[in-house]
Order: C-alpha cells, then structure tokens, then sequence
C-alpha cells in the first residue's frame, strides 16, 4: 500500500492571487444510454474524436458508465478533461468554428439518436493529493458532490486525515474541484476518489467503517460542508491526442 508523501495541495485561498484560467478543469455531459443505443454512441464518440477536430483536442475524453447512481437518471457520461480553462475555450472556438459544422452536427445526430441528455456540469481542480500519478490507471471513480461554504475547512480536514496510520493505507487517488456550472443543483464542489480495481475499492471501505481518525475526518469537513451523497463510477473508454494547434 502507497505512502502519501511528498504531498502536492493546490487550493484556493483567495481569487485575488490565483490565476483560476491556469488550473485543471473538466466538463461532464451525463446522458441516459437509450436501450441498445451504447455501441452507436461509442462509435460516434471515436469517429468525433479521430476527425480534424477531434485531433485538435487538448487533453482526454473519457466515457463514463454509472455503476451506481442513485436517483439520478443518467446511466452513462461524457467528460472533457482540460490541462486549463484557457485550453477548454479553445477548443470550444474550434469545435463551434464554421469549418467544424459537418463533424460537429454529424456528432450531434449520434448524441440525439442514441442518449437523451439528463444534464451537465462543469468544474476546476482545486487540490490535488497525488499529482504525479496518472488518474487514468485508476478508472473506478467516487464522485462525492457537496455544498461548501468554506472549502479551505474540507482541505485542511482532509489533509489532517492522509496523515494518519489509517490515511497512510489509502490505495487511490483524491482531489477537490470547485463548480463553473452546476445547473440547478445543491453542488457547488465536488470530491473526486478513484481507485484502480474493485479490490483496492472495497478494503478501502473496510478501513473506513472502523476507522475513528475517519470518523474524525467527516466530522471537521461538515464544518465547512454538507455532503449530497455520491455515484461509482467507471471509466470505459478514453481518447487522449496531442493538441495540433493550442498555444498552452
């Protein structure tokens, strides 16, 4: 079991000496599968992401199966993970660039004809524990949506945690990200917990049920947050390219 040292927190202390267009962030389109529709959209998403445009994209597209979900609709999602806003608007002028409408409106008559969209989201990173792993060996993800009225009280809690004997024995990966766009939603942040297989998921689980310095955690985090529950989450398929033309 990994040790979390040499620990790396990005946060936001301040919107005045933080440069939110320079962080990580990501979209999320949550749509509901239509019955034998899931082959249909896989392959419009790959002919999307292999066209001109698609190669263009600065960073990696992921799709998304809703293990467990609870009241929420939506079975499947799309997510656009960006290394920066600046690279998400970017690529949205040359998505929705007159030279892109064939590809763009032959995607669009995938999407309708195979999902019936539920809604979307979008967020920045705003800490992360583990920057040097690559989040894409671990595809089983918890997203845990919150509303936070102090977010720096969730980090330090959370931080406090990963220094304890049952911290040390987390298997995955965790970061917080703050809301752009929630819709209509309670959730303005979100933590994301992912893991690299069920095993790893479930002993996790285990520790957690027993373990006080856990305990000890939730308690000081709902000082500055309510937790709205969570959807497991696994990623299906990824495409990763090499943008041809943004200026990172």
């Amino acid at each position: 079991m990994k040790m979390l040292r040499n620990i790396l927190i990005t946060t936001i202390l301040s919107f005045t000496c933080l440069n939110l267009a320079s962080l990580p962030t990501w979209n999320a389109l949550e749509i509901d599968v239509k019955p034998g529709k899931y082959e249909e959209l896989q392959q419009g998403l790959d002919e999307l992401m292999n066209s001109p445009v698609g190669k263009m994209f600065p960073g990696s597209v992921e799709l998304n199966w809703h293990l467990n979900n609870g009241e929420n609709p939506a079975t499947h999602a799309i997510v656009n993970l960006f290394p920066s806003m600046v690279a998400s608007n970017e690529w949205g002028a040359a998505f929705w660039s007159p030279e892109a409408t064939s590809i763009r409106e032959k995607w669009f008559d995938v999407l309708n004809d195979s999902a019936d969209i539920v809604r979307d989201m979008s967020f920045i990173q705003i800490a992360n524990w583990q920057p040097e792993e690559n989040p894409q060996d671990y595809p089983y993800v918890e997203y845990v949506p919150m509303q936070t009225t102090d977010t720096s009280i969730v980090i330090e809690a959370l931080n406090k945690f990963i220094a304890t004997d049952d911290g040390k024995k987390f298997p995955g990966l965790v970061s917080m990200h703050q809301c752009n766009y929630c819709g209509e939603s309670d959730t303005n942040s979100a933590l994301i917990v992912q893991f690299k297989d069920v095993k790893d998921l479930e002993s996790w689980y285990e520790i957690t049920i027993s373990s006080d310095a856990f305990a000890e955690y939730l308690s000081d985090a709902r000082e500055g947050a309510t937790f709205l529950g969570n959807s497991l989450v696994l990623v299906l398929s990824t495409w990763n390219n090499t943008p041809a033309s943004f200026n990172q």
